[in-house]
């Protein structure tokens, strides 16, 4: 090569083509390696997201499952307690299991079956004739097993629906331990189908229930939904990774389903013989990184071009006189050290980038952490305080209607205290659940026509109000504004519920809704002509727990302020109150102004 360059160019003009060509080659191989690095960020950003929805999946069916699981034990009790009473009564048992049916609204009927397998009692209003699941797997396998906990059984048609469903079921034992019949849920698939479709996963992405190794990964339910319910074809790949890890994992493969290429996430579904797959397509994976590809290859392209031009016309002009080749010199001697000044400039933005991707997988993790801790969080206040109240509740309930002839008023006055307080620890997990989650949800800003939203809001809460109560609504001409409307909408059900709820005391509720707009922000105002307080106690009104009356006198769990203090400071506005004791309050919040 430097043969020919000394053969075809004079001597002070070959060492500049070759060092033009050294440029190109240097640029193209400092794009390469950053499209290489930018390549596997996004496979590596996928296999995360993977990695959390798989769990978000596998912790919500876990969830779901036990609170069926809490349902047929609560059907188990009553009818073994029964049997050992020596008496069923039918009327009691159905009205326990509409009961049921009723808390678990995943479940197609809640049923019991004998000892030969024959349908004798359903939360349906009916029980169907003629209809027996004496063949069925899980029965056999419940009516053999004595001390068989909860059943799952594989993909099967029900004999009542003919739908596809999974069956939940527990055995029922009479009073010498012998095997007295199953009680049992089918939960329809197209349930879980429905659940699978409000994940995030992508136009080419998909979301997986299977059973395990001991069920030979049996297909429950898929979404987008390919291949029959119950095969269990999968690839050689899925099932060396559940041998090697079977609690979880990350891989790519192609789906035997569709044959296309994903990052899967498989994690086991708590102790239960199932698994949840989410797989995220490779298309969608690069469908931002191919823009990023061809912008730094048209980039690459573009310089080899003009450095190859600015290189032709050096050397054309290079024998007219040495004047001319000594600026030429000069230029290229400039054009050489701009080259190595880029070559460091991107060598340094390199080593930046290297950085800051460690800075943010550092980050990343810190924050998976404190995902994993709130959801953790989450999954023991809805297990280990739920259900409890919900079991204090049920046979607070079963007590008064089964001894209500026996109880004085004194026993029914405490039994209802007993779920008064049930339903309001109940409330108050539900507002520190709702407290905690709006922090970490995803907010879908747009334009709100908040006139709109107060009147909504305002006819839905005067709903639950007493019909006898007179309450006036002064609506102004509100301003739109920008934000999530789903949270907004929250902020507006606390500011009028508390203002309707404040004003009891007033023979004609006056409730006030006004705001302005100017500057990039609306302010909005929600009046009320109650009791009001003192404004030296107004730092606590946005406080958790912070009540300034008494929970006889006006009910809550001290929550609903705080929640509208995070959301307005989360679209980035302000919130304050004013008041005196007895002239009623007004509660003002600033939104960033919306489109009209």
């Amino acid at each position: 090569m430097l043969r020919y360059l000394r053969t075809r160019l004079p001597w002070p003009a070959w060492p500049v083509a070759l060092s033009v060509a050294a440029a190109d080659v240097l640029v193209v191989g400092v794009i390469a390696v950053s499209l290489q690095a930018s390549y596997r960020m996004y496979f590596e950003r996928a296999a995360i997201t993977a990695r959390n929805t798989s769990r978000l999946v596998a912790q919500n069916i876990v969830s779901e499952i036990e609170r069926v699981d809490m349902g047929l034990g609560v059907v188990q009790d009553e009818y073994e307690r029964e049997r050992a009473a020596g008496r069923i009564d039918p009327g009691r048992l159905a009205t326990l299991l509409r009961r049921q049916q009723a808390r678990l609204p995943m479940v197609d009927e809640v049923r019991i079956a004998d000892a030969r397998g024959r349908l004798v009692y359903s939360s349906r209003d009916a029980v169907p004739a003629g209809i027996s699941i004496g063949d069925r797997p899980y029965f056999v396998a419940l009516r053999d097993d004595r001390g068989g906990g909860l059943a799952i059984s594989r993909p099967l048609a029900n004999r009542v629906t003919g739908k596809p469903v999974v069956i939940l079921a527990r055995r029922l034992s009479g009073p010498d331990g012998q095997f007295d019949g199953v009680v049992s849920a089918p939960v329809a698939i197209e349930w879980f189908n429905q659940k699978f479709a409000a994940l995030k996963v992508g136009a080419g992405g998909t979301v997986v229930l299977r059973g395990n190794a001991s069920r030979d990964f049996d297909l429950l339910a898929r979404f987008p939904q390919a291949g029959l319910i119950g095969q269990t074809t999968i690839s050689p790949v899925f099932r060396a990774m559940v041998a090697s890890s079977p609690q979880g994992g990350v891989y790519r493969a192609n789906a035997a389903a569709d044959d296309v290429e994903r990052t899967f996430s498989y994690e086991a579904v708590g102790a239960y013989p199932l698994i949840a797959l989410v797989g995220l397509s490779t298309e969608d994976t690069l469908t931002e990184w191919r823009p990023e590809a061809a912008k730094f290859g048209l980039l690459a392209a573009v310089f080899a071009v003009l450095s190859a031009l600015g290189a032709r016309f050096l050397l054309r002009s290079w024998g007219s006189q040495l004047r001319a080749y000594e600026e030429v010199r000069i230029l290229n001697a400039r054009l050489e050290r701009d080259i190595f000044a880029r070559a460091q400039a991107e060598a340094e933005v390199t080593r930046l980038n290297t950085e800051l991707e460690a800075r943010v997988q550092e980050r990343t993790r810190e924050l998976q952490a404190a995902n994993r801790e709130l959801e953790s969080f989450s999954y023991s206040v809805s297990h280990d305080l739920r259900a409890p109240l919900r079991a204090i509740d049920g046979y607070s309930a079963i007590l008064m209607e089964d001894n209500e002839a026996r109880l004085d008023d004194e026993g029914r006055r405490c039994l209802e205290r007993i779920r008064g307080n049930a339903t309001r620890m109940g409330n108050l997990i539900d507002d520190m659940l709702d407290f905690s989650r709006t922090a970490r949800r995803e907010m879908q800003v747009a334009s709100i026509d908040m006139h709109a939203l107060a009147r909504e809001v305002f006819d839905e809460v005067r709903g639950d109000a007493p019909r006898d109560r007179e309450i006036e609504l002064r609506l102004g001409r509100l301003p739109p504004a920008r934000g999530d409307r789903a949270m907004i909408r929250q902020v507006l059900v606390n500011l009028i519920s508390n203002a309707i709820k404040f004003s009891a005391p007033r023979d004609r509720a006056v409730i006030e809704i006004a705001g302005t707009a100017g500057g990039g922000e609306s302010v909005y105002s929600v009046r009320d002509n109650g009791v009001g307080f003192d404004m030296q106690y107004a730092d606590k009104l946005f406080g958790v727990f912070q009540r300034l009356h008494g929970a006889a006198e006006f009910p809550g769990t001290g929550i609903g302020l705080a929640i509208v203090k995070r959301i307005v400071e989360r679209h980035g506005g302000r919130v304050w109150a004013e008041s005196r004791p007895g002239e009623g309050a007004a509660m003002h919040f600033t939104l960033p102004s919306g489109g009209s």
